[in-house]
């Protein structure tokens, strides 16, 4: 995946629709990027990610935690049209 950035002196993020579709991300929301080194990350994924930390002895969590992981492998982009 590649993706152009320019520069801006807002404080808006602007991401190609297919990106927002894969982060569930909407028009207007606020975000916290998190940036290391050559990554960037956002906090609303990173909130959800964090959460098995705080449930990590709950077999319940960690069920759809895995779950998640099989469905995202088993997951493949449509094809265009």
């Amino acid at each position: 995946m590649t993706v152009t950035v320019r520069s801006s002196n807002e404080e808006i993020m602007t991401m190609p629709i297919w990106v927002m579709k894969r982060l569930n991300l909407h028009d207007g929301e606020e975000i916290a990027p998190i940036i290391e080194g050559q990554s960037i990350r956002f906090s609303p994924v990173e909130q959800f990610l964090g959460l098995r930390g705080v449930l990590r002895d709950d077999a319940d969590f960690d069920a759809a935690m895995e779950l998640l992981e099989q469905r995202w492998q088993a997951w493949t982009f449509p094809e265009s049209v």
